[in-house]
């Protein structure tokens, strides 16, 4: 489970037992909850602009990374003397990568 995932099940959590009236939350642990849930969110936001102005394509994990898949995307590999060369046709291009040995 990401960090993220468990922060929003917390929050959740949270709201359910703030609903339920047969329990009783105390209101201090309430609000301790939502201030450290929003600096979580603060430093979520920070890092989806440090990616964005950077152009970095992945931060700290904290935000799972998303790689979607090419659409009609094809690829082929191919053996070369020094490694191997793939060909992957995507929307508007070809993308070549070498690796080596």
């Amino acid at each position: 489970m990401s960090d993220i995932t468990r922060l929003r099940s917390a929050l959740f959590a949270t709201l359910d037992d703030l609903r339920d009236p047969a329990k009783t939350i105390d209101l201090d642990r309430v609000k301790a909850i939502n201030e450290t849930a929003k600096n979580i969110t603060d430093t979520a936001k920070v890092e989806v602009n440090f990616l964005r102005v950077t152009g970095a394509a992945e931060g700290s994990g904290f935000i799972p990374t998303y790689k979607p898949a090419l659409p009609g995307g094809t690829s082929e590999s191919q053996s070369t003397a020094t490694g191997t060369k793939t060909i992957e046709h995507v929307p508007g291009g070809t993308k070549i990568t070498h690796r080596l040995k």
